[in-house]
């Protein structure tokens, strides 16, 4: 099928041997409009005919215009058929697999494109186009060597036809088209239903120039020069009209074995063809339309129609190049492309460019999007973090600042304990000191009355280390420490339940400290009272204590105060 994509403005390239002609079609809505039409002869004295082209195509559309160029059916090969009418493929299925076959017996693989066929028996049928990629190469070697934008190569027969579909000049019955090139005759045949046989008749216009040539015995151009100014069939010179006679002859006998091939495959009375449309520079030699209507017994014409502007005097001879622009404006009815694999791949992603391009843009936005949002949301979480981390520092200062509030309390709280517990046991110490007062003997002395706790901590604690409170001051972050709230309310402390009482006397069998210790045991507020015993006393001090240097001896009362 034919991969030309649908442009606006689009120019036809008929490209021969002798002349190049150039048709320029614009889209108009469903239809087709013929802006330009230009003929280009080739002399036969110039070497580089690549570079005239290119000029006069420079000349006649700008640079970039997408062309279509045309392939002789001579340099391709038709091949109808038919399938049976249960036949399950399709036929894109039918065509590879006969192609398949095909290329298993040819020396190398075929370009090929085909067109569903319609007739009058209903059956299901494809005419199949082949052409070798040498072939194709040499037809693109000169559009190739001046850089031009081939879109598409269609067979002239069906250039024929589209023009003929496009002009709306096909009826139900079938007709037969026929244009007279230089070397050799595009045919096609097909009705308004759509193309039914194609192929090419091997004599064109050349054939009538080198029979006047022989009869004349003139040289071709100068038989070229008489047959364009003055040949005719039906008048003129005797001699130059059996001439030309005898190479119309011929030319019929080509187009009656065509006829011969078409009727095999399509043999109702209702499938051949009626009417003869005439076009190209062969069609103009006089009486020659109405000779091959005498011979073919059919109605013959020439092509009235190609859509343009302006009248041209002779519009048959653009017919190719103008079937050739239609057809790449999309406005063909039978698309049979030969455009090689390579244009076919460049032409694929020249028309898929713009979407490339389009989601290359889309996909660039996404990017910027992405990266201006992800930016955005970097920043937003940078922020937070920020926020995060300073009130976490905030929260270590406070937890910091805590502690050390705490431990201030803590020092503060235990500075205050000996004073609380003295306060809370004021009276009873001034009773027991009062008791002792009168108590003790005239001659010994009291040097010492504490708490227990005060009294053995006290003086057990190692010269020179400090208390763990005053530790816990100078640490920014203490473990665990203990606060006042481990500790029980001064209204909840116990009041002293034993007290120490330190002092001297000179008696040696301390007869007045006991006397001393039964005062004490009789005392209402005393539970019980003795001599501290030697091992608790060495557990405070280390050592028993010293006797004075005047013989007096220490002695430690333990007195177990009576709880209110």
């Amino acid at each position: 099928m034919s991969v030309t994509p649908r442009h606006k403005a689009i120019l036809g390239l008929d490209i021969g041997r002798h002349s190049v002609k150039a048709v320029r079609a614009l889209r108009r809505g469903a239809g087709a409009l013929i802006t330009r039409a230009d003929l280009l002869r080739l002399p036969a004295d110039v070497p580089d005919k690549v570079e005239v082209i290119g000029r006069w195509l420079r000349e006649l559309a700008p640079p970039g215009t997408p062309c279509v160029i045309g392939l002789s059916a001579q340099a391709a090969m038709f091949q109808p058929i038919e399938l049976m009418r249960d036949d399950p493929r399709s036929y894109a299925q039918a065509a590879a697999m006969e192609m398949s076959r095909f290329n298993e017996l040819a020396s190398e693989p075929m370009v090929y494109g085909f067109t569903p066929v319609s007739a009058e028996d209903q059956a299901k049928r494809l005419l199949l186009c082949m052409a070798r990629p040498s072939v194709l190469e040499e037809g693109l070697a000169a559009p190739r060597a001046l850089a031009m934008r081939v879109t598409d190569v269609i067979p002239f027969p069906v250039a024929l036809f589209n023009l003929a579909r496009a002009t709306g000049s096909l009826e139900a019955a079938p007709w037969l088209y026929a244009d007279i090139g230089c070397t050799g005759t595009e045919v096609v045949v097909g009705n308004s239903a759509g193309l039914r046989f194609a192929g090419s008749l091997a004599c064109g216009g050349q054939l009538f120039s080198d029979r006047l040539a022989e009869a004349a015995g003139v040289s071709p151009a100068q038989a070229e020069h008489v047959k364009t100014a003055e040949g005719a069939l039906n008048r003129g010179d005797a001699q130059h009209r059996a001439a030309l006679t005898a190479a119309a002859d011929t030319w019929v006998s080509e187009m009656q074995t065509f006829l011969s091939v078409y009727r095999t495959s399509f043999g109702a009375e209702a499938d051949q063809p009626t009417r003869l449309v005439l076009s190209g520079g062969g069609a103009d030699l006089t009486g020659l339309r109405e000779y091959v209507a005498d011979r073919l017994h059919m109605q013959v014409q020439p092509v009235q129609n190609l859509a343009c502007k302006t009248e041209l005097n002779n519009p048959g001879r653009y017919a190719l190049a103008a079937g050739l622009a239609l057809a790449g404006l999309g406005l063909g009815s039978a698309d049979v492309s030969l455009l090689p694999l390579r244009e076919r791949e460049e032409l694929a992603l020249r028309r898929q460019r713009r979407y490339w391009i389009g989601a290359a843009a889309a996909a660039v936005l996404i990017l910027g999007v992405s990266l201006v949002g992800g930016y955005r949301d970097f920043q937003r979480m940078e922020t937070h973090l920020k926020a995060q981390r300073a009130t976490l520092n905030h929260c270590q200062t406070l937890a910091q600042e805590i502690e050390q509030i705490k431990a201030q309390n803590e020092l503060t709280h235990t500075m205050m304990q000996p004073v609380g517990d003295l306060v809370r046991n004021g009276p009873l110490m001034r009773e027991l000191i009062d008791f002792l007062n009168h108590a003790k003997g005239p001659q010994d002395w009291i040097t010492l009355v504490s708490d227990e706790a005060s009294y053995f901590r006290t003086e057990a604690q190692p010269a020179g280390r400090k208390p763990p409170v005053v530790q816990r001051i100078h640490s920014r972050l203490p473990s665990a420490p203990k606060t006042a709230a481990d500790e029980p309310p001064p209204e909840a402390r116990p009041a002293f339940g034993r007290i120490i009482v330190e002092g001297y006397t000179p008696k040696d069998d301390l007869s007045t400290v006991k006397e001393l210790i039964g005062k004490l045991e009789k005392a209402p507020f005393v539970t019980s009272a003795d001599l501290l015993p030697d091992d608790q006393l060495s557990g405070r001090t280390g050592e028993p204590r010293k006797s004075l240097p005047g013989g007096e001896r220490p002695f430690v009362i333990d007195v177990k105060v009576a709880q209110p």
